[in-house]
């Protein structure tokens, strides 16, 4: 299944919206039943899901991830406005030329990478115990990181305790899709024996720091960047979030509710302060935001 636009989806009424999101995880889980005026619709297999969607499908979502998360997330990396610009001036074809010329190829690929399967067998999943702890620690922050926490519309303030699912589903998945890239390394490199290299594990952080919104991440970002705790002011005045306090702190106090930031007091009237309370959970963003190679650049510069 295939949308090239599935926040159109998404953003139907919270009735139809509530019923399809109910369905596909049915599909994910392997059956669906449906019944309907003229009878009952069985189905029963797997089928493979891959959607595009704006930023709006985490907020879109939001509710529904209290009752289990069946999506896997990889945020695009944006370019600027020029290099929009840039390559627009390059092109010398359209989009739907660039689609006729590459589905053949898409369609070929899977149909050797399967033929390749059937040949050799798959493989069990190769990873060494360091990419193995580095898979766990990017499904704990994801469980973390996308918890529902329920706050008092008036304060702001939680009022329940957050709502987090266990590691088990988003281990399973990443474990999936890391055999999925296992057996098209081996089939690229026609080697049967390839195992999971580093950067497949750098593409797994990369899917479980998606996983949260744009917003908790660029406080992550700036959090893990900085040389000390900050106050929910300083981080909003940093030229890449441009928040008022009180719009932070919508998001720093889910954060430190499930244990991903600590909180300092101020005393004598000052504000009080937010930090990463984990030097692994530090060196995790760095590495999947890329913000760590930002970090290396800015230090060398004096030099």
């Amino acid at each position: 299944m295939a949308f090239s636009d599935f926040t159109s989806i998404l953003m139907k009424n919270p009735m139809s919206r509530g019923e399809i999101l109910t369905q596909l995880k049915l599909v994910y889980d392997g059956k669906v039943s449906k019944r309907t005026g003229t009878g009952e619709t069985a189905w029963e297999g797997k089928i493979g899901f891959i959607g595009a969607a704006t930023p709006d499908i985490y907020h879109l979502l939001e509710s529904g991830r209290s009752m289990g998360e069946r999506f896997l997330y990889y945020w695009m990396d944006q370019p600027t406005d020029d290099e929009i610009s840039a390559k627009q001036t390059e092109a010398r074809i359209s989009s739907k030329e660039i689609l006729e010329k590459m589905r053949p190829l898409y369609h070929q690929y899977c149909v050797d990478i399967a033929a390749y399967k059937q040949k050799y067998g798959l493989p069990p999943l190769q990873v060494n115990e360091e990419q193995r702890d580095r898979v766990r620690n990017a499904a704990k922050f994801c469980v973390n990181g996308k918890a529902t926490v329920h706050t008092a519309f008036k304060t702001g303030k939680v009022d329940q305790m957050p709502n987090k699912a266990g590691v088990g589903r988003d281990n399973k998945m990443f474990d999936t899709m890391l055999h999925a890239l296992q057996i098209m390394d081996a089939y690229e490199s026609d080697d049967i024996t390839k195992t999971i290299s580093d950067n497949r594990i750098d593409l797994i952080e990369k899917c479980a720091y998606s996983s949260i919104n744009r917003e908790r991440r660029k406080i992550l970002e700036i959090m893990a960047t900085s040389d000390g705790p900050k106050s929910a002011s300083e981080i909003g005045a940093t030229k890449s979030l441009g928040f008022e306090k009180e719009s932070v702190e919508l998001y720093l106090i889910p954060l430190h509710s499930v244990g991903m930031i600590g909180k300092e007091a101020g005393g004598s009237g000052k504000a009080h302060t937010w930090y990463l309370k984990d030097e692994k959970m530090k060196e995790f963003i760095l590495r999947a935001s890329g913000a760590e190679e930002e970090v290396e650049i800015e230090e060398e510069i004096p030099l």
